[in-house]
C-alpha cells in the first residue's frame, strides 16, 4: 500500500435528524455529491483512518485545515514504517521511509468537479443508499456506477453532519472492492494550527487547464479521450524534458508523465498494475510516456496508445 496514493480523500445538516425514509424523499444524489466536494474544500477536521487493500491494512492519521487563505493537510502512517503527505496550497509532497520526498501529482478532488458536477450524471449513474453509522457519526451511503467499462465505480458514506466522507469503496468492474477507506476517528478541527509547509522541491507547481492554454503551452493531445474527461492541470518538472498532465472527469483521475530520454535507452513498455492503480507505458519518438489512474486497463491503455505531440 501507498500512502501517497491515500491523499485524494456531505450531506446536510438541516437533514441530519430526518427518518431515512424522508432523507430519500428529499435529498438528491447529486445534490449529495456536491456537498461531498464542497465540505473537502470548507470543514477543517483531524482523525484516524484506515487504508485496505489486496488484504493489507494500514491505519492512518490526518489533520486538514481549510479556510479564506488556508488549504493544508498532513497524512501519516501509525503503524509500519514511518511515511506521510503533506498538502499545502495545492501542492503536495510525500515523504518515504528512506527520507526521500517526492511531490504528488493531482488533487484529492478534482479543481473543476464543482464547476461541472452536472455532467457527472452523463457518466455515472448515482443511487441514495442506506444510513449506517461510522466513527459514531450518522452517515448517508451514496452508491456510483459507471455507465461505460473506461471507469471504476465507488461507494461514498457522507457524514450527515459535516458533509465529509467518513468511508469510501473503490469498486471494480464485477463489483469488487478494490481499496477501502474507513475513519475510525474523526473530530472537527475550530482552532488554527500551525501552518504545514512542504518539503523543499524542485517542482514547479502545477498550472491550471487556463494557464497552460494562455501560454500555449499544451504541446501534448490525448487523440482519444475519454468522454466526460478534460485537462485539468500541467507542469514542467526540473526542465522541459520532464511534465506531467491531469485528466479528470471529476471522480476518476489520470495522471500522465512525459520525460525525453536518449535514443539508446530501454524504456518500460505495456500494462502493469500497482494495487488499484493500472498503468501504461510506452514509447513515443525519443519520449517516455507512463500513464497512471485508478481507471480501467482500457482506460490507461486508450489514452497511452493515442498520447501524443501536436504536428
Amino acid at each position: 500500500m501507498s500512502v501517497c496514493s491515500v491523499g485524494r480523500f456531505l450531506a446536510i445538516g438541516l437533514i441530519a435528524s430526518l427518518p431515512a425514509a424522508t432523507v430519500h424523499a428529499t435529498v438528491a444524489p447529486l445534490q449529495l455529491l456536491t456537498r461531498m466536494f464542497e465540505a473537502r474544500r470548507t470543514v477543517s477536521y483531524e482523525g484516524d483512518f484506515v487504508y485496505l487493500q489486496n488484504g493489507q491494512m494500514t491505519t492512518l492519521h490526518i489533520v486538514r485545515q481549510v479556510g479564506k487563505h488556508t488549504d493544508q493537510e498532513h497524512i501519516s502512517t501509525l503503524d509500519g514504517p514511518v511515511r506521510e503527505v503533506v498538502r499545502h496550497q495545492g501542492q503536495a509532497t510525500c515523504t518515504l521511509p528512506t527520507g526521500q520526498s517526492v511531490v504528488l501529482v493531482g488533487r484529492p478532488i478534482s479543481p473543476g468537479a464543482l464547476q461541472h458536477i452536472d455532467e457527472i450524471t452523463a457518466y455515472y449513474d448515482l443511487r441514495l443508499g442506506k444510513n449506517e453509522r461510522i466513527a459514531g457519526r450518522n452517515a448517508q451511503s451514496l452508491e456510483v456506477y459507471p455507465r461505460d467499462d473506461l471507469r471504476y465505480g465507488h461507494r461514498f458514506w457522507l457524514d450527515l453532519d459535516t458533509g465529509l466522507l467518513l468511508k469510501s469503496e473503490l469498486l471494480g468492474k464485477q463489483g469488487d472492492v478494490l481499496e477501502r477507506v474507513l475513519f475510525i476517528r474523526m473530530s472537527l478541527v475550530t482552532e488554527p494550527v500551525d501552518p504545514v509547509e512542504s518539503k523543499e522541491s524542485k517542482v514547479v507547481p502545477a498550472q491550471t487547464t487556463q494557464a497552460l492554454a494562455n501560454a500555449g503551452s499544451v504541446a501534448w493531445t490525448v487523440g482519444q479521450l475519454p468522454a466526460g474527461f478534460r485537462l485539468e492541470e500541467g507542469n514542467q518538472q526540473d526542465t522541459a524534458s520532464t511534465q506531467q498532465f491531469v485528466y479528470s472527469d471529476g471522480l476518476a483521475t489520470v495522471s500522465v508523465f512525459v520525460e525525453r530520454v536518449p535514443a539508446d535507452r530501454e524504456t518500460m513498455r505495456g500494462l502493469s498494475r500497482r494495487g488499484a492503480l493500472n498503468i501504461y507505458s510506452t514509447r513515443y519518438r525519443d519520449w517516455q510516456v507512463t500513464i497512471v489512474g485508478e481507471v480501467p486497463e482500457a482506460t490507461v491503455t486508450r489514452m497511452g496508445t493515442s498520447f501524443h505531440l501536436h504536428d
